[in-house]
């Protein structure tokens, strides 16, 4: 992997400028060229390791076939092979996280153990879980005027509303088929990730009305109470790994995505969440009690909340951002990760 000054002297000649010296005073062109230098070279090692593996596997068969090696040689030659299968993950999982948070912490996760170390942890880890749910999607898609027009209106809303979650500091899960799983887990997200889980999905309500607006000509007629149902929960969850991605399980995440079944245009907390919100962010929002029926529980209390406009609240910074030192404190170690 190239260092960050390599990658620096890469981007400089691709925009034909002088040295650079740090991205923060050149905007997010750099930022992002930065992190596409750094997926492209994640692409080439994760395919150096495949190939090796491969070799490594071929050739093991071969000495087996022809009887060169002894049970005892075999059996290291099988352990080795795990080490590089264990190896390949770790870099394809890494991969997968690069395309799932902000730009600005693709390098931190390039050089920091500890970050990483984080997403693959064992441990139950405090976070907020964002489930959003594009109501009634069905008879949305029934009323486009072409297949292609409904695909093309999902796959630019979800982009942007992915934009939305990692600018946040928040972790882009998946897209459900009509909807987004997302989560805000405090190592990550900072001390302020309840309101940084806020801010992002009151941006997404925004996004998808204008979205829905500017593509009208889409759809044979236009519904008219069509928006987003957001579910919001906190508490603790565990990281788990699916194939080559990472992702969370755990009781917020079943519940943030039964309040996903909120009305079009609202967002729902649990209990869990609203006790945290309340207690740290009541004086930024409106929080109101109603209630959603859930599958096999039957109705349930839930709370409409609504940033109120009183948007002047200075927010922590995670820890794994660079300091004005260019220095990443690791995030796993910091108070905050331990709350």
């Amino acid at each position: 992997m190239s260092t960050y000054e390599e990658l620096l002297k890469k981007i400089s000649v691709l925009a034909g400028s002088g040295p650079i010296e740090t991205t923060a005073s050149y905007g997010n062109f750099y930022e992002d060229a930065l992190t596409n230098i750094i997926k492209r070279e994640q692409d080439e090692k994760i395919k150096l390791l495949q190939q090796q593996l491969s070799e490594s596997t071929a050739k093991l068969y071969e000495t087996i076939d022809k009887a060169d090696l002894s049970k005892k040689e075999i059996e290291k030659e099988a352990e080795q092979l795990q080490v590089q299968n264990a190896e390949l993950r770790r870099e394809q999982e890494l991969r997968h996280l690069l395309d799932r948070v902000t730009p600005k912490a693709a390098k931190v996760l390039m050089e920091s153990q500890n970050l990483q170390a984080s997403f693959s942890s064992n441990e139950l880890l405090p976070a907020y879980v964002v489930s959003i749910d594009i109501r009634r999607s069905t008879e949305l898609m029934l009323k486009a005027r072409k297949p292609d027009d409904f695909a093309q209106f999902i796959s630019d809303l979800c982009a942007s509303l992915r934009k939305q979650i990692i600018d946040n500091y928040g972790v882009f899960d998946k897209f459900t088929g009509d909807g987004i799983l997302a989560f805000f887990p405090k190592f990550f997200s900072g001390g302020d990730a309840g309101y940084r889980a806020l801010r992002a999905v009151d941006a997404c309500h925004k996004i998808f009305a204008e979205h829905y607006r500017n593509n009208r000509s889409r759809f044979s007629s236009v519904l008219l109470d069509i928006g987003l149902g957001i579910g919001v929960d906190f508490g603790d969850v565990k990281f788990v790994r699916i194939g080559n991605e990472i992702t969370v399980v755990g009781t917020p995440v079943v519940y943030a995505c039964r309040l996903g079944g909120a009305p079009a245009g609202c967002t729902y907390l649990n209990q869990p969440a609203r006790d945290e919100i309340f207690d740290k962010y009541i004086s930024h929002c409106t929080i109101t009690e109603t209630s959603l029926p859930f599958k096999h529980e039957g109705a349930m209390l839930a709370y409409k909340v609504e940033l109120n406009g009183n948007d002047k609240k200075s927010m922590v910074e995670p820890a794994w951002i660079p300091k004005a030192d260019g220095k990443a404190k690791a995030a796993a170690e910091s108070p905050e990760a331990k709350n």
